[in-house]
């Protein structure tokens, strides 16, 4: 999403209408999209460092009997390379505008992770583990399944705990849409000669696909600890980084 230059969406209202009056500034907490799905799997290699899960485990391990179309030999690894195969329930490739109304049930159903069951549901494998690469947006929520079941905390907990904590990112959560705090910015779609806020057209609270909302001054942070090894080893690091895919045009 982009947002008007040097402004932001405020939650300062006027007769129930937002104005569009407060400044963006540094300490301005903003949505990064996908980009959350680095911190699902800096979360994810936490907990493999720790022992409690492994490249190999498989999703149907921790699973057990929900979402039976996944296929029994999906590892860690195939989700987190995106080459897993497992049906996308947020299909990116499926020509939707970008004001489409495209989250299969009410976005107020989508709250916690254990949520997502009912829309990871119900999609047939698209082709067998490892077999190539497709993005998928899915695969990422199971890896979210998949490291609160075996951290055995809820899944905005461990990011905090495993990965924002250790960075220095007091700032960076997974905010609810209906209630966002006054510095966050509130994204919106484009709509012919205007604009609508998002809420309606995203889960009211993300997860391992995408939901965390950040700062400038925490991305800086991030970074900073990643390649200091305070979020996982740089053995780790150079792991979850080596190449899985050749995929010509894309990076």
């Amino acid at each position: 999403m982009s947002y008007p230059p040097g402004r932001r969406l405020s939650r300062d209202t006027v007769s129930g209408v937002q104005a569009l009056e407060q400044s963006t500034t540094v300490d301005t907490q903003f949505a990064v999209a996908s980009g959350s799905k680095g911190f699902t799997a800096l979360a994810v290699a936490a907990l493999i460092e720790d022992g409690s899960l492994d490249l190999s485990t498989t999703a149907r391990s921790v699973l057990g009997s929900d979402l039976p179309l996944i296929d029994d030999d999906v590892t860690v690894e195939h989700l987190l390379a995106h080459r897993s195969g497992i049906g996308e329930y947020l299909d990116e490739q499926a020509g939707h505008g970008i004001d489409d109304y495209v989250m299969p049930v009410p976005v107020q159903e989508l709250a916690t992770t254990e949520d997502y069951l009912a829309v990871l549901d119900g999609h047939p494998t698209m082709f067998r583990p490892d077999e190539r690469f497709a993005y998928c947006n899915g695969g990422y929520v199971v890896l979210a399944l998949i490291a609160e079941r075996t951290g055995g905390i809820p899944f905005h907990e461990l990011v905090r705990q495993r990965v924002c904590v250790p960075a220095g990112m007091n700032n960076t959560e997974f905010l609810r849409s209906d209630e966002l705090p006054g510095r966050a910015a509130l994204g919106y779609v484009a709509t012919g000669g205007g604009s609508r806020a998002n809420v309606l057209h995203l889960p009211v609270r993300g997860s391992g696909d995408g939901g965390i909302y950040s700062t400038v001054g925490d991305v800086s942070s991030f970074w900073g600890a990643l390649f200091a090894g305070r979020i996982v080893p740089p053995d780790r690091m150079a792991e979850l980084m080596r190449s899985r895919s050749d995929v010509p045009g894309q990076s």
